[in-house]
């Protein structure tokens, strides 16, 4: 019989949070996953909302050439994904929740692909990690092989909660470039309030974007090292994340973390916080003196801002010339082309011509594409950015 008792399940949360900062540690955390739910194999897709794979996959006791096979080709026949997204992420799932028996004895996904490896269920735990990226942790049973019991449901389901928030964390990581070692220097610089925290949710760090957003004083302040809101109830809610975040390593938790909006006095958009455990805090602190080791990351999204990539980062990035990154810069803010040829004193056509080199540069197609990677740059590093 499984053991899916508090001691089994605390030590894979611990496990997937450690991954979370660490990609090498994921093929570990799906054979842990595997053998605690005595499967035949595990793997983590990452996929956009048209089921595109948009990250690398991870897998546990999978050929090779099975996981490749799905990359190159199979993931556009995976009726599962197909009847799982666009509808309700979050959520724990087999394919009995998506397809009858008829259909897994006819469908090529199943018959071409799934059989071959002696393989046929699946169980799920599918995550929204931000509005680009869904994350798809699975267990693969074999042919013959019965589907979990309900602890075993129940289980999956506890640790649903936990991928998400150390996928969420993963996420941002990469998407400020940064690796195993990341460095508070890095986190200055993103476009995006950072706070760290101690076991106890006292502030032991903050980015330089946090400290401007806290001398607002418009719904956030730190008194005597603790995150405060502007209601009591606001606060209650946000120390509860807190707490729930530094606790995670003393016992599983349904919630780990979160995310919440604080409302504001100023009446602008609530901000939007993501609080999430720590993992490799030693690794961020190392050479920076810290009063203690920060256990919880909490971001904050200020909808109100409207950063922009500084022309001199997209020069760096990309090879853009002065004029082309001051009209990337100028795209990514929301002003239209014949409105910054008028501004600049320059001709439409040569705008356009202009816009025709950014996109070469930037391998983009079309204007929205091009504007969607400036506002990605423009978040994380926009204000903050290298001066230009």
């Amino acid at each position: 019989m499984t053991d899916f008792g508090l001691d089994a399940i605390s030590r894979l949360i611990l496990q997937i949070y450690d991954a979370g900062s660490d990609d090498e540690q994921w093929p570990a955390v799906l054979e842990a996953l595997r053998q605690q739910w005595h499967a035949a194999g595990a793997a983590l897709y990452f996929v956009d909302r048209k089921r595109q794979p948009v990250d690398r996959l991870f897998s546990a006791n999978l050929p090779l050439e099975l996981v490749k096979e799905y990359q190159d080709h199979f993931h556009r026949l995976d009726v599962r994904m197909e009847r799982s997204i666009p509808a309700r992420i979050d959520r724990t799932l087999t394919d009995h929740d998506l397809v009858d028996e008829a259909l897994i004895t006819r469908h090529p996904f199943y018959q071409d692909y799934l059989k071959r490896a002696d393989l046929r269920y699946a169980l799920g735990n599918l995550v929204t990690i931000d509005a680009d990226c869904i994350g798809l942790c699975v267990w693969n049973f074999g042919w013959r092989q019965p589907l979990p019991d309900a602890a075993g449901l129940a289980a999956a389901k506890l640790l649903r909660g936990h991928l998400q928030r150390a996928l969420q964390w993963r996420r941002q990581l990469r998407q400020a470039g940064a690796s195993e070692r990341v460095t508070l220097d890095l986190l200055d610089r993103l476009a995006q309030a950072l706070i760290l925290l101690d076991q106890q949710g006292q502030v032991v760090w903050l980015n330089s974007k946090a400290a401007a957003l806290l001398r607002q004083a418009d719904g956030l302040k730190i008194s005597e090292r603790e995150l405060h809101a502007g209601t009591p109830g606001e606060t209650a809610a946000l120390h509860r994340l807190i707490r729930n975040a530094a606790q995670v390593a003393r016992a599983p938790r349904t919630s780990a973390g979160g995310a919440l909006s604080i409302t504001r006095p100023s009446l602008k958009r609530a901000y939007r916080l993501l609080v999430a455990p720590l993992p490799g805090a030693a690794r961020l602190s190392a050479g920076v003196p810290l009063p203690k080791l920060p256990a919880v990351g909490l971001f904050i999204t200020d909808p109100a801002a409207s950063p922009v990539p500084r022309p001199q980062l997209l020069r760096q990035l990309y090879g853009l010339t002065q004029a082309e990154a001051r009209l990337a810069a100028a795209l990514a803010g929301g002003v239209a082309l014949k409105d910054y040829a008028e501004q600049s004193a320059l001709s439409l056509h040569y705008v356009r011509w202009l816009l025709k080199q950014i996109e070469a540069k930037t391998d983009t197609r079309r204007m929205a594409d091009l504007i969607r990677l400036l506002i990605g740059h423009a978040a994380l590093f926009g204000e903050n950015g290298d001066g230009g």
